[in-house]
């Protein structure tokens, strides 16, 4: 779960309009090779010291697979946990939390009983996620479009940690422009993502 709480914590800023992209920068630490000393040698002249070697930034660590077995790796459960999570560490006091999930299909709700956002999940037999349905009504209203953002970005970063910060941006530029579509497929994951005059929704499944 550690690394799914990192996930949401990149993505907390991402589809936000006029939200910046951030990025983790890793820091290397320098290593010195220490030269053998015998004291018990008596040398007229020291040998020159050892220049240690210049450090070497370390790889980063590769993206998770965002399909295992034909699955995303979370249960629906975890991946609710994971958006109310991103809604609970908000401080702006706008983000609505879900209430939990039920069965596979079934229509997830706000926790304040809004009908104005709404998430479907589909697990397979082994109880792991395959299907994502996330639909908002496109309204005035700062709280929906708030949380629709912040909710549309941590299941990017969560569910296509190799592509989120391209496909992040492109639906940010769509919520800034009021409408628009894309489609992806890559990764073994298929997204559709359309904001329209009334409405909006993400669709994100393991591609067939």
């Amino acid at each position: 779960m550690k690394r799914k709480f990192a996930v949401l914590c990149l993505c907390l800023l991402m589809i936000l309009p006029g939200c910046s992209n951030m990025a983790d920068d890793t820091e290397a630490e320098e290593t010195v090779e220490q030269v053998a000393h015998d004291p018990q040698e008596e040398a007229v002249e020291r040998e020159e010291p050892v220049e240690p070697e210049e450090a070497v930034a370390p790889e980063e660590p590769a993206a998770g697979e965002p399909v295992v077995d034909g699955a995303f790796p979370f249960t629906p459960q975890e991946l609710v946990d994971i958006l109310n999570e991103a809604a609970s560490l908000d401080d702006s006091g706008k983000a609505i939390a879900l209430n939990d999930y039920v069965e596979s299909g079934e229509a997830i709700w706000p926790e304040n009983g809004s009908t104005s956002l709404m998430l479907t999940l589909d697990q397979n037999e082994a109880g792991m996620l395959e299907h994502v349905y996330f639909l908002w009504m496109n309204e005035p209203n700062l709280n929906v479009q708030y949380t629709s953002g912040l909710f549309i970005g941590t299941m990017i970063a969560a569910l296509l940690p190799n592509h989120w910060e391209g496909v992040a941006a492109d639906c940010d530029s769509i919520f800034n422009d009021g409408f628009g579509s894309v489609e992806y497929t890559f990764d073994s994951v298929q997204m559709d993502f359309e904001l329209l005059q009334d409405y909006g929704y993400m669709d994100i499944r393991v591609a067939e």
